[in-house]
């Protein structure tokens, strides 16, 4: 799950500036969370007080940083009401620093409830006058849908602007869209470029994707041991994707198998509640990689990462209750656990939905309904969902009876080098 962050800068006025914040999705809490890096800090009660002095005689750079104290607990106790109250009061004013904080607070819920629109309007606000961190906030919000309506292209735009202000994960966000082709055109060499200047600044988000992109040779020449130095330059800064990408790699790479070292990196990824880490760890207990084998527990970790969205593991949860692996064998369930992958496009969930459809096995027979669904996993070239819908064009379910169609689908499945449709084809024969 791709990570981006919007940015709260914390500077002082007019006394110097300060460096700021990193930002971590966390899809199980909301769109966007948000962290502070304070790297200065450490303001006596005198000097609080100094800057509030100012504040109420309407200076407008210390209500800001009166806001910022207040934030932070800066030479008084935090108090975000208070931050809010004095942002508020200084963006009023055109301060675009305060306008960002101001952003920032309705977008965390701190000091006021949350907002995304109060959100979105005051980074505008900020990013009309050329402030580089609410213009990479206008692109997440856009990326996102959060306050203005979701706008691949226009996040790209914002992303393209931030990274011309030089913020630093503004070349990951960016890059992230090259390599997916969201808002721009897909282009992996162009991704690989932003990527990597986003690592030589130490983004881990960025680290990570030129990982990736090494590991699968897309944009760059494969090469697996820059992979695994990018996956662990990001992990080593907490970055659970990349140390759940460590584990996966200590525990599916041929020639540097380590179940010790691949545990070890899947369970940080675990403590940070990463889906595809709970999967993984399914995986480890199912197969008995580093731990002993053991079905239920194999079962449980696929459960949290099902609940958690993770289309994959819903998928296996629908297998477990199907086959009786690890939980007591339940059809029912089992098609209720498909129905839900299915709904989130896994084209196994598909198949495997309209196959209970298609045998009335844990829910009403219903040919239509289950071509609906087969011809949704064929569109991602799911092997068995083209082998079974040969099989209802040859047997007429759901759709006008089709000798000729049906052998197609089979040719296309064992084309890819599905057994039964190669079995099927020479039955036609």
């Amino acid at each position: 799950m791709k990570r981006k962050v919007i940015l709260f800068a914390a500077l002082l006025l007019p006394l110097f500036v300060l460096a700021q914040s990193n930002l971590g999705k966390a899809d199980d809490k909301k769109t966007d969370d948000f962290v502070h890096e304070n790297y200065f800090g450490g303001f006596t009660p005198e000097e609080f007080q100094l800057y509030k002095d100012a504040a109420k005689a309407g200076d407008v750079d210390a209500q800001y940083n009166v806001g910022y104290c207040y934030e932070n607990g800066e030479g008084v106790e935090q108090n975000y009401s208070e931050a809010a109250k004095w942002y508020r009061k200084a963006a009023e004013q055109g301060l675009s620093a305060a306008q960002h904080g101001l952003g920032f607070l309705y977008a965390y819920g701190q000091g006021v409830k949350e907002n995304w629109t109060e959100a979105a309007k005051w980074f505008s606000k900020a990013a009309e006058q050329g402030y580089g961190l609410s213009i990479f906030a206008m692109g997440a919000c856009y990326e996102d849908g959060n306050g203005v309506p979701q706008n691949f292209v226009e996040a790209a735009k914002y992303y393209r602007k931030a990274v011309d202000k030089n913020v630093v994960e503004a070349y990951e966000a960016l890059g992230r869209f090259y390599y997916i082709g969201g808002g721009v055109p897909q282009n992996y060499e162009e991704a690989v470029k932003l990527f990597a200047k986003g690592a030589a600044l130490r983004n881990p988000n960025a680290q990570y994707y030129l990982g990736l992109c090494y590991h699968f040779g897309n944009g760059i020449k494969a090469d697996t041991t820059e992979a695994v130095k990018l996956y662990l330059l990001s992990a080593e800064q907490g970055f659970a994707p990349a140390q759940n990408e460590l584990g996966n790699f200590y525990l599916t790479d041929p020639t540097h198998k380590d179940y010790k070292k691949a545990l070890e990196w899947l369970n940080k990824a675990v403590a940070q509640d990463l889906p595809d880490a709970f999967f993984n760890m399914a995986l480890c207990y199912e197969e008995g990689w580093g731990v002993e084998q053991n079905l239920k527990t194999a079962v449980e970790w696929n459960r949290k990462a099902a609940l958690a969205g993770y289309a994959e593991a819903i998928t296996k949860m629908g297998i477990a209750y199907e086959e009786g692996k690890g939980v007591e064998q339940n059809m029912t369930d089992a098609v209720k656990w498909y129905l839900k992958g299915a709904e989130l496009g896994n084209s196994d969930a598909q198949t495997n939905y309209a196959k209970c459809l298609l045998q009335g096995n844990g829910i009403t027979q219903n040919y239509t309904e289950a071509i609906k669904w087969l011809e949704k996993a064929v569109a991602q070239k799911n092997p068995i969902a083209i082998n079974n819908l040969g099989f209802c064009y040859l047997n007429g379910f759901g759709v006008t009876a089709d000798l000729e169609k049906a052998e197609q689908y089979f040719q296309k499945a064992a084309d890819m080098g599905y057994e039964l449709a190669k079995e099927n084809l020479k039955m036609l024969k």
